[in-house]
């Protein structure tokens, strides 16, 4: 998950968080420090996939995983947050996850 200033601005940068299975996720910023500075960011959500294998989360919640079309957004305060929660639209259809591999 990787959070990037909005609007855009040259003197911060995006930061990013590490999920855990359970959902949960702990925020860095790029400098290697924990958390992520005050201010109002875009999150942009980002999948692994293996070679020659596509993630089926990615087809199910693409919006999430591009810049200009993410509708989720983080305010951070200038007191920090200790807890957020970002939620996330059930897509149309179950990701299939037994079609992972592409030809």
């Amino acid at each position: 998950m990787t959070f990037v200033p909005d609007p855009p601005d040259d003197s911060r940068q995006a930061s990013g968080a590490s999920i855990g299975a359970d959902g949960s996720f702990t925020c860095y910023s790029t400098s290697g420090g924990m958390g992520i500075p005050a201010g109002r960011y875009k999150v942009v959500l980002s999948f692994a996939s293996g070679k020659g294998n596509v993630n089926p989360y990615i087809v199910a919640f693409a919006k999430y995983t591009q810049l200009n079309e993410t509708p989720l957004v983080l305010d951070v305060p200038p007191a920090g947050l200790k807890a957020a929660v970002i939620e996330l639209e059930e897509p149309d259809a179950e990701p299939d996850m037994e079609a992972t591999t592409e030809s």
